[in-house]
């Protein structure tokens, strides 16, 4: 939500959205939580309503009843001079559960599981331990059972049941505690009425207000006899202020009083011992588990004699175990990719290769000199012409099978022989520290993956693939012997159109299997280098150890353990002598 919005905008969609509501269900709803909504929203960002403010004690009633701002009071802090309980004690009053405010409700709860050290439970004479107050108890007690001991229990209006409905209250009171497993100081048990105190107080002390003396009626009701005739905030005489104070031991209103000073005294004396007590426990815990946590590390540092050959040792195979797996992982993940790489899967040679080809084999024969072709098959004693020599010449000005060699090395350069060099890239320089690596083993890596062996590899896919060329050329001369005809220049261009056309059909023919073979031979391939390059590691494992135990620097490392192992043995033995001092201050 915009600042600018609130709270126009944002009222309006809501009371558009209540609208529609209420036109589907054909009725209204209850509109309170709109209307404070609207008292929020209307005094949004109002300097009155930011930060602190404080105020004396008279003023604060009318900043809680009938504030219109109230809704923005975060908490109320009343600091009292006069109190009978010591200044860093704090007494907070909580909302309760029973209360419409869901966020109320869960602050109670959050107060009394996280902060409270004890607290008063304030019962209903008519509705004793019911309910969410009896669930979060239970919750509480099962949590933390020292608060339920501390707590102290009053029973409010105790004026207003009669004898029957007091039994009940106990006894209801009573089967609680025992269904619950609750242990509780039965002195601190109270059955008062907080209001006639106060009357009382107040009377005795002059300090009645109006609102106060609408309820003074109230003594009378629940049997205390006291002269009521002509009070008012000016006239209240010495007389009946001696018979109030007088009354304030009255066995109906005593118990508060008794309340009062069981607390106080308890928060004076014995809360601060217990939260000391409580506090030292909480550390006695704390340092057990530190103890526990800390006790290898310690025995650790503290057994150590040569703290520089061990870190030396320890980090050299740690770094040799990583470097050589991280080797074996890049070989793996090549072969790997090589294997399951959906481009491998594609035709390397296309028809675009094999138009390439066709083209340079036709730019060849073009080149052919026809005076050197007829000078050559008219060359040899009583021969006119020998047409049977021809293929085998022609053969050796084109040079087919290296044509096709060097265009196979072309197709798989930028899938297979580019990959092997950017293994061999990462091995040495990117990722891996090329400083662990011996010279003898970088050479080795290099021949290896050179481009050599899948060259090879390749010539020989040719020549297998070509095993039939030199039958094709004899058939090839057969079929020239054929086309005989005309003059000794139109005959040659004859048979270089024919063996132009032949040759295209043989090359074309070869396609079929070429691509099938060069993948199987790509793969082939990736798994030899797995097996070559995974042996020549193992086969250089000591002379990759002694090379990371020359180029590592030990220094930081030295250094850092070195504080820790100072850090671990003297944290260590402050801590078994904090314990000690913890656990004699306990008594244990």
């Amino acid at each position: 939500i915009e600042a600018e919005e609130l709270p126009g905008k944002h009222l309006k969609r809501i009371e558009d959205a209540i609208q529609l509501h209420e036109q589907e269900i054909g009725g209204s709803i209850e509109k309170q939580s709109l209307t404070k909504l609207k008292l929020l929203l209307s005094n949004w960002g109002k300097n009155e309503y930011k930060d602190s403010k404080s105020i004396a004690i008279s003023e604060l009633r009318s900043y809680v009843e009938g504030y219109a701002g109230a809704i923005y009071v975060d908490k109320i802090e009343v600091f009292l001079k006069n109190l009978n309980i010591s200044e860093d004690i704090v007494l907070v009053d909580l909302p309760g559960l029973g209360v419409d405010n869901k966020r109320h409700e869960e602050f109670t709860k959050e107060y009394i599981k996280q902060k409270a050290k004890a607290f008063v439970v304030c019962i209903n004479p008519f509705n004793v331990l019911q309910g969410k107050e009896i669930e979060f108890l239970s919750k509480i007690n099962k949590q933390n059972p020292t608060i339920i001991q501390r707590s102290f229990w009053v029973i409010n209006q105790w004026d207003l049941p009669n004898e029957t409905q007091k039994q009940e209250a106990l006894n209801t009171f009573n089967k609680r505690v025992q269904e619950y497993n609750f242990d509780i100081n039965s002195n601190r048990i109270f059955k008062t009425s907080a209001l006639n105190y106060l009357l009382l107080s107040c009377l005795a002390n002059k300090t009645l207000t109006e609102r106060l003396i609408r309820h003074l009626d109230n003594l009378a009701k629940s049997g205390i006899n006291v002269d009521l005739q002509n009070i008012s905030l000016q006239n209240i005489s010495p007389e009946k202020s001696a018979q109030a104070k007088e009354l304030l031991t009255h066995p109906n209103i005593i118990d508060f009083a008794n309340f009062l000073d069981t607390l106080f005294d308890y928060l004076n004396k014995e809360a601060k011992q217990e939260f000391i007590e409580d506090a030292k426990k909480e550390l006695l815990q704390i340092i057990r588990i530190l103890e526990i946590l800390l006790k290898p590390f310690y025995e650790q540092y503290v057994s150590r004699m040569d703290i520089k050959k061990e870190i030396e040792q320890l980090e050299v195979k740690k770094q040799f175990n990583s470097f050589i797996g991280q080797l074996r992982a890049k070989v793996r993940e090549f072969t790997k990719q090589i294997r399951i790489s959906e481009e491998r899967k594609q035709d390397f040679w296309k028809e675009s290769s094999t138009n390439e080809i066709l083209k340079e084999l036709e730019q060849r024969l073009l080149q052919i000199n026809l005076d050197d072709l007829k000078n050559h098959i008219m060359e040899g004693m009583d021969v006119d012409v020998d047409i049977s020599t021809l293929p085998n010449y022609l053969n050796k000005k084109i040079q087919l099978t290296l044509l096709m060699r060097a265009k196979l090395i072309t197709v798989v350069d930028s899938f297979f022989i580019k990959k092997m060099n950017n293994l061999l890239t990462e091995i040495e320089l990117e990722t891996l520290n090329k400083n662990y690596l011996p010279e003898e083993v970088k050479e080795k890596l290099q021949d290896q993956l050179s481009e050599r062996d899948i060259t090879m590899r390749l010539n020989g896919l040719t020549d297998a693939l070509f095993y039939q060329y030199g039958e094709e050329l004899q058939n090839l001369g057969s079929k020239l012997k054929e086309c005989k005809d005309g003059n000794v220049n139109e005959y040659l261009n004859k048979i270089l159109l024919m063996y132009n056309a032949e040759l295209g059909k043989f090359v074309s023919k070869l396609v079929e299997e070429l691509n099938k073979h060069i993948r199987l031979s790509m793969k082939n391939h990736a798994e030899y280098l797995e097996e070559a390059l995974l042996l020549l590691i193992n086969d250089y494992e000591d002379s990759i150890m002694l090379q990371i135990s020359r180029s590592i620097n030990l220094d930081d490392i030295l250094r850092d353990e070195e504080q820790k192992q100072t850090i671990f043995t003297d944290g260590y033995e402050r801590l078994l002598k904090l314990k000690s001092s913890v656990v004699q201050g306990l008594g244990i």
